[in-house]
């Protein structure tokens, strides 16, 4: 408040108030601005750690480690972190295996990840995997041929395929009208060409199995529209369905 004379008279002029946001900081004297984008990407990245390992038969072990690594060098974690991490992500019977070991046999993350792969990752069981997912997998209703192929491929080299061997896998497994258009004038040499005529039969061609279940669902439709549109007798009266 401040107090102003003029002539005889007292004038007293009010200061409107500045409201603070207590949320707000005061600005930095530096020039620098404060950047929040490490917290988001932290943020964003917490959903893509590779998450526990039990060391259960059914889990991919070289996958979820690969899975692991990646992220460790993502977040740019020391060998010191990678090991905290990776101890903490195991379960189960891996973390019963771990706890086998001295500390000073795991020194290092190259040191564990060796006792790791010996451990769970079974060359042979993944090839008798493998070998035997490779003849028997069929693409998916929903699946699309470039996933399908992908995943074969993965299969094949798992278990050291040949590539005549993984292109005959291929088309036992795409649908009847991919696989029929591809080989319709040769088959393919290579697996990048396959992939490209899989693709373009996926998109210029109909399965016939999809076509028929849609054809036989327009046809249900239809009989359902006709029956609920059809007068019911009543005693001597024929009543009339409403049309919902």
């Amino acid at each position: 408040m401040q107090v102003r004379r003029g002539d005889d008279k007292v004038f007293i002029q009010h200061q409107q108030p500045v409201a603070v946001n207590p949320l707000v900081l005061d600005e930095d004297t530096s020039g620098t601005e404060s950047d929040s984008s490490d917290f988001d990407v932290d943020e964003m990245t917490e959903s893509f750690h590779p998450g526990i390992f039990n060391g259960r038969a059914e889990e991919d072990a070289v996958e979820w480690l690969k899975h692991f690594e990646n992220y460790g060098a993502f977040k740019g974690f020391d060998e010191n972190k990678k090991l905290a991490l990776i101890k903490v992500l195991l379960t189960g019977n891996a973390a019963t295996w771990v706890e086998t070991f001295e500390a000073a046999d795991l020194a290092t993350f190259a040191a564990f990840k060796a006792a790791f792969e010996s451990r769970f990752k079974s060359p042979d069981m993944l090839k008798y995997k493998s070998a035997r997912e490779i003849f028997t997998p069929k693409q998916g209703n929903d699946e699309s041929a470039d996933v399908f192929i992908e995943t074969m491929r993965k299969l094949a080299k798992e278990i050291g395929a040949t590539v005549d061997m993984t292109i005959y896998a291929i088309l036992a497994g795409l649908k009847p009208n991919i696989s029929n258009y591809v080989t319709q004038k040769k088959k393919p040499a290579t697996l990048e060409e396959l992939t490209t005529h899989a693709t373009v039969a996926e998109l210029t061609t109909v399965d016939q199995n999809t076509a028929q279940l849609q054809e036989l669902k327009d046809e249900i439709k239809t009989l359902s529209g006709k029956i609920m549109a059809a007068p019911v007798m009543t005693g001597n009266h024929r009543v009339a369905h409403r049309q919902p």
